[in-house]
């Protein structure tokens, strides 16, 4: 059985000022990287591939704090439904509290 290579992307993470406000971004800015999750909303009305991230910060538990942008969502959602990838670790690096959106990394590899 040959073992996969781990890999590492940047990805957008969009959405944050219609989970919250500004004071509250500002708030988690001064905490990053923060450590988060992604979640797979596939019933979601506005979009069948939206992936949610969500902290995983001791402040801010379980804070759904935005999406990953449309266009990469739509090309991670299969292969997670279908099992084809697996994250190993992802968190929230940079933001921009005042225009409301991010940017995360994500370590995974294939399985």
């Amino acid at each position: 059985m040959s073992k996969t290579k781990t890999k590492t992307l940047k990805l957008a993470v969009v959405g944050m000022l219609y989970r919250t406000d500004t004071t509250t971004l500002r708030r988690i800015e001064k905490h990053l990287p923060v450590p988060c999750w992604l979640v797979r909303e596939p019933r979601n009305p506005n979009d069948k591939n939206a992936i949610a991230v969500r902290l995983d910060d001791p402040a801010f538990p379980d804070f759904k704090i935005g999406y990953i942008a449309r266009d990469t969502a739509a090309e991670f959602a299969p292969r997670l439904d279908g099992k084809k990838i697996e994250i190993s670790k992802s968190q929230l690096c940079e933001m921009d509290p005042e225009r409301g959106f991010g940017e995360m990394e994500i370590s995974f590899h294939r399985l």
